[in-house]
């Protein structure tokens, strides 16, 4: 019976980072056990550990393939997969350098009273609450890409740091170029008539401590029906504590969400249809006190604000 190779839980190669290929052996309808088979690899300066095949950021680069043999210890019969790395080009970046934002990249999201500075390399949007001589105002803040950048399909990459209190949304998302919950960047693959136009890449609280949500949001644009895919991500450690990478990565027939470089979540159930609209980036940060449905957010007092989330860059690739 002939023998086959595959990556098991296949995710696209994101830009900057690593790739850890899972290399699994297919015997018929069966797969074989790791340890009953072995792994070698051309170019052979690629990293080999049991079934896992680890080629760097610049091996991806400076090949073009991979070619993955491996040897069924059972039979001695072998079986290759050659293996193509994206050569991803930058479309998009801003390291956020100077003193103040770039204009002619960003634009305030349709908040009141947005503010954001800009220092030392680093991009920080607050939510804040004012006091005037009539009432307390509780503000969000947020930037944009619209109609200066979009793109579709492709890879969408932010480093950020969220705020260590509760309460609080620290975001980093994609948006139509064209009407909101009515253009879609793709249709959902069970629900023929659902198209996403909303992609939460990170939405985090310090209330949830080392886990976020990545959630997709679907709408029937006929009848405003609503739904949305969710996705809980855990990490070892608080995510607050410091910056992370965020990414997704849109390809046709499906996205798929990193963490540091490392994949954490993959919706292949969806079809990128001709009339897709791109998406632009949004960068947001604001507190339960806006409006009531983010009470999710946690418990929101006076005394936690101002809120900060900082961004050291952001960046994008098709």
């Amino acid at each position: 019976m002939s023998i086959r190779l595959e990556i098991a839980d296949y995710f696209p190669e994101l830009p900057g980072y690593s790739t850890k290929y899972e290399i699994k052996m297919v015997c018929g309808s069966q797969e074989r056990e790791k340890g009953e088979y072995t792994l070698k690899a051309m170019p052979n300066d690629l990293c080999i550990k049991d079934n896992i095949v680890t080629a760097t950021d610049k091996q991806k680069r400076e090949y073009n393939s991979f070619v993955i043999t491996a040897t069924d210890k059972l039979t001695g019969e072998e079986a290759q997969i050659t293996i193509t790395p994206r050569k991803w080009e930058l479309n998009f970046e801003d390291y956020f350098s100077g003193n103040s934002l770039n204009s002619d990249i960003w634009s305030p999201f349709e908040y009141n009273n947005s503010r954001e500075t800009v220092k030392d390399g680093v991009l920080t949007i607050f939510a804040e609450r004012i006091e005037t001589s009539d009432n307390v105002i509780y503000t969000t803040s947020g930037i944009r890409t619209k109609e200066r950048f979009s793109q579709k399909c492709g890879c969408f990459m932010a480093r950020m740091k969220s705020p260590d209190k509760g309460g609080c949304n620290s975001a980093f998302w994609l948006m139509p170029e064209g009407a909101y919950t009515k253009d879609a960047f793709f249709m959902d693959g069970e629900r023929k008539n659902m198209g996403c136009s909303e992609i939460d890449i990170v939405e985090y609280s310090a209330f949830y401590e080392n886990k976020f949500p990545i959630t997709m949001h679907f709408w029937d644009r006929a009848t405003g029906e609503h739904f949305s895919r969710l996705h809980w991500e855990e990490t070892a450690d608080m995510i607050y504590k410091d910056y992370h990478d965020y990414a997704c990565i849109w390809e046709t027939d499906g996205i798929y969400y990193y963490i540091d470089g490392k994949s954490v979540a993959a919706n292949r159930e969806i079809s990128t249809h001709k009339d897709a609209v791109e998406a632009y980036v949004v960068l947001s940060t604001n507190s339960a006190k806006i409006h009531d449905d983010l009470e999710w957010l946690g418990p929101c007092t006076d005394e936690m604000f101002p809120f900060e989330t900082s961004f050291e860059w952001v960046k994008a690739y098709r």
